[in-house]
Parts: structure tokens; C-alpha cells; sequence
């Protein structure tokens, strides 16, 4: 009898934890709601072993969010420094890998490392699309310019 009153206030299963620090810096005040459930979701990937090598996916996100929207929040999560880029995905059939990221503790001071879009592209097809195209990378940037 004794022994199930230990338990009882025992935490069963695993657990994420989200640190006071992290949820009161800047960075995290900045996120929109549906970025925080990307990074949770995300989150809840990670063993202890595997910090850099998390996916997820428009099918395993599908029911919760649009592929445009699951973009926006990854895109804010790498911005604000939560994930980072490890492996791009794109038309071979792979996903993309995200990496855990201790940048969000500087964001909002000179020292803040900004990584941004134009680093990386979802879908990595841009480079094939204009290989099949023809096209060099110095007419893509010139008309995109243009635009």
C-alpha cells in the first residue's frame, strides 16, 4: 500500500521540457501560437541522441496545419533560432533535417547568429528546376531581381 502513494505523483512516460529561460526570452514571446506547436511537435522527436537529426513532415503535420503554414512556422523557428537546417530535402524523396539550436538565448543582440531563407530553400528543387531550365544561377538572380 505504501508503495503506490510513492508513485502516484511519479511522471509516467517521457516528457518535454521547456525551460522558464526559454519561455520567457524574446524569442520565444515573438513566436506565433502555430510555431510553438510545430516546435513542440518537432520537439517530441528528440531522445537525448538525436538532437540533429529531427523531421517532420507535411503528412505528419497534415491534419493539424497547411503545408504553407507548417513552411511559415519552420521558416520562424529557424529564423528565431530554435531549429537549425541540417540536411535539405527536396525532390529525391527526402525530407528535411532539423537540428536543435541554442541561438534563440542571443536573439535580439548584435551577437545573434540570423539564419534566413535565402540560406535555404524548402523543397531544394530550385537548382534542378533551373538545371532543366537551362538557366544559370546569374539569370535566376537577375530576374528575381526584377520581380
Amino acid at each position: 500500500m505504501r508503495r503506490d502513494k510513492k508513485n502516484k505523483h511519479k511522471l509516467q512516460g517521457q516528457f518535454l521540457p521547456l525551460p522558464y529561460v526559454m519561455i520567457d526570452s524574446l524569442a520565444w514571446q515573438s513566436l506565433s501560437s502555430n510555431s510553438i506547436k510545430v516546435y513542440i511537435r518537432l520537439m517530441r522527436k528528440c531522445n537525448g541522441h538525436n538532437d540533429d537529426n529531427l523531421s517532420l513532415t507535411y503528412n505528419e503535420m497534415k491534419a493539424a496545419l497547411a503545408p504553407a503554414t507548417l513552411r511559415k512556422c519552420l521558416t520562424e523557428l529557424v529564423e528565431k533560432g530554435f531549429i537549425d537546417l541540417v540536411r535539405q530535402g527536396g525532390l529525391q524523396k527526402q525530407c528535411n533535417i532539423f537540428g536543435k539550436s541554442d541561438r534563440w538565448k542571443d536573439f535580439g543582440k548584435e551577437s545573434f547568429k540570423n539564419e534566413t531563407l535565402e540560406k535555404w530553400n524548402f523543397g531544394g528543387f530550385a537548382e534542378v528546376w533551373n538545371k532543366r531550365k537551362g538557366r544559370q544561377n546569374s539569370e535566376v538572380s537577375t530576374e528575381n531581381e526584377a520581380l
